[in-house]
């Protein structure tokens, strides 16, 4: 618990409802559903990449996307996520990357809360992806 909610007594909800808007700066560990993700490292992710029986989310901007990405990611960056979740399948699993794996926590938070069955949090993010990506970045 926190010096401030020592303070004023607040205590975190047990499931916090889903934000209509997710500022890419938001992030408190008390408002996430850790239960509604799974972190999968870097190595796992390129394996479930390769067997392509997933859709990719991308939380990231648009310039980044454009400069290295996984082929086949649906760009859907953060601040935009809350109206636009609907164009993702959640029965599929769902591998959600960013660029340093922050933002993909949020997404993947957000995402359970809205019924999202199989999701995947690639921990490090594409800093770190070692699998095949295209864009302007990548050679």
């Amino acid at each position: 618990m926190g010096i401030l909610n020592k303070l004023f007594g607040r205590k975190p909800a047990e499931n916090p409802p889903a934000p209509e808007y997710i500022p890419p700066t938001h992030f408190r560990k008390e408002e996430l559903r850790l239960d509604a993700f799974q972190d999968i490292s870097p190595n796992d992710a390129v394996f479930k990449v390769d067997r392509g029986d997933l859709q990719i989310l991308d939380v990231r901007f648009e310039y980044e996307f454009r400069n290295h990405r996984i082929p086949s990611a649906i760009l859907i960056p953060l601040p935009q996520l809350a109206t636009r979740y609907q164009e993702l399948d959640p029965d599929k699993q769902t591998l959600v990357v960013c660029e340093h794996g922050m933002r993909s926590l949020q997404a993947c938070s957000f995402l359970g809360s809205k019924g999202f069955k199989t999701l995947y949090n690639m921990v490090g993010g594409m800093a770190v992806y070692p699998g095949r990506q295209e864009g302007e970045a990548v050679r």
